[in-house]
């Protein structure tokens, strides 16, 4: 309509002007690729489509300023939501119709996994809690930070990591103590080495034992050693449970004991490891000589909950006190 045109030439009631100068329309208005609305003294406020996009541009000054009394969406044409930001509420997220991250009063939600180049905290550290897939219990599979809560109280809790049932780290913090360990359930006890407020080891734990016979053992098979000299909780007096997949040094001997009819002959102790000897490691006493030591060594690479014990592997026999049967970790 040019600015000549005289208005009667248009349908009765498809266009009003009143004496304000506000005009009303019946009917859609449209304008050809690039004609834009042009809104403000100095068209400030365009909206345009040039045959490709859609445009709402804001060339003036001041900000552009979208409001709404409840909500305020963006959504894809066909009405599924992209964003949604809620008056005195949160503002909503989302991928493909799914919300993925929203605001709370005290920061945000996030529905998924956060992938970022870096991570930067400031101010207080509390609390701030990333719990993994795994279990939940006191070592399970997850990461917990506590910082100061006004209280005087810390708790850092950091992932285990398993392998087929093993515990392979786990750090659990708490006040002014600090330990290292492994799920208690796996090694029987509960810290491997605790740190006390000065920074000083003060229970440094490794698997170990020490234990002797306490009386002459004459039986062929499994031997049982009644005096333990050193405990460990992975020790039961006949055999040693590897708490955790390592390298462990085991060592035995004793004195050979002649039980044998005619007298003479050998007696051997050999190391097994689940019911098997086959290390070629032996303690071997001539017995047909009075008090004949023998000891043996060796170093095996066990898995956890590998179990060790010592077999009489002849018909001879060995002096009580006299015979051991010790180990621990190397690592």
């Amino acid at each position: 309509m040019s600015k000549s045109q005289d208005l009667s030439e248009f349908p009765a009631g498809a266009l009003d002007i009143d004496a304000s100068g506000n005009l009303a329309v019946t009917g859609d208005v449209s304008l050809a690729d690039n004609d834009k609305l042009l809104l403000g003294d100095g068209d400030d406020l365009q909206i345009y489509h040039d045959g490709g996009n859609s445009y709402i541009d804001d060339v003036g000054t001041g900000d552009l300023v979208i409001r709404g009394s409840s909500a305020v969406y963006i959504q894809k044409y066909a009405g599924e939501n992209m964003i949604k930001a809620s008056a005195d509420a949160g503002v909503q997220v989302f991928h493909n119709n799914s919300e993925k991250l929203t605001t709370t009063s005290t920061g945000i939600d996030v529905t998924g996994t956060i992938t970022a180049d870096g991570l930067d905290i400031s101010g207080a550290l509390y609390p701030v809690k990333v719990v993994g897939g795994g279990s939940t219990n006191e070592y399970g599979n997850y990461i917990y930070i506590s910082g100061d809560n006004g209280q005087d109280q810390r708790a850092v809790r950091i992932a285990a990591v398993y392998r087929q049932g093993e515990v392979k780290f786990a750090i659990d913090v708490s006040s002014d103590s600090q330990t290292y360990g492994a799920d208690p359930a796996l090694l029987s006890y509960t810290n491997a080495q605790t740190i006390d407020s000065s920074g000083i080891v003060t229970m440094p734990r490794q698997p170990a034992f020490y234990a002797n016979l306490s009386a002459h053992w004459t039986a062929q098979g499994t031997m049982t050693f009644g005096n333990t000299k050193l405990n460990d909780p992975a020790w039961n007096g006949v055999g040693f449970t590897a708490p955790v997949a390592g390298k462990y040094k085991f060592s035995w001997g004793g004195i050979g004991l002649d039980v044998g009819a005619g007298g003479g002959g050998t007696a051997r102790m050999n190391v097994a490891v689940n019911g098997v000897s086959n290390f070629g490691a032996e303690a071997r006493a001539d017995v047909s000589q009075d008090f004949d030591p023998a000891s043996s060594t060796v170093i095996l690479q066990l898995q956890a909950n590998d179990y060790v014990t010592i077999t009489n592997s002849d018909t001879r026999g060995w002096y009580t006190d006299y015979t051991h049967f010790s180990g621990y970790l190397i690592g």
